[in-house]
């Protein structure tokens, strides 16, 4: 319940489910840079994810602490894509938890500015912002 899967949707829509969400939640197997996550966090979701290597390098501690981000150990696996089934339980059972602990902490926050903060402090991520910065390095040296 209160769960709703809505199938491939346009981009421009996705932003609006995403503005009207509390908690992200990406379980995957493997990940590189999920920009889903990126895109999530700049609406003001707070996330539950797999603490895979490539997730955590990313992410600031920060987050991990304040409540921002949760991770949850990730599903165990074989040759990098094939879930271990004893291991599903368990796996299910965390990200359960840490749906339910952000879930709560949504309801109890009314204030929109805690949305905002999130959303403020991923301007660092933006394509503009990443542009700048690979800009600036790459034409660093012609000055």
């Amino acid at each position: 319940e209160g769960v709703l899967v809505l199938g491939p949707q346009s981009q421009k829509i996705v932003g609006h489910i995403l503005r009207c969400s509390d908690v992200f939640v990406l379980t995957s197997l493997y990940e590189g840079l999920p920009l889903v996550l990126l895109e999530a966090l700049a609406c003001g979701c707070t996330s539950v994810l797999s603490d895979l290597p490539t997730i955590r390098s990313w992410l600031p501690q920060e987050w991990r602490h304040d409540g921002t981000c949760t991770c949850v150990p990730p599903l165990a696996t074989v040759n990098t894509d094939v879930p271990v089934v004893d291991d599903l339980k368990r796996f299910v059972t965390d990200v359960a938890d840490a749906l339910f602990a952000h879930m709560t902490q949504a309801l109890s926050v009314t204030d929109i500015q805690c949305r905002l903060t999130r959303a403020k402090r991923l301007e660092q991520f933006s394509w503009r912002a990443v542009f700048d910065r690979y800009h600036k390095d790459v034409y660093a040296n012609d000055q």
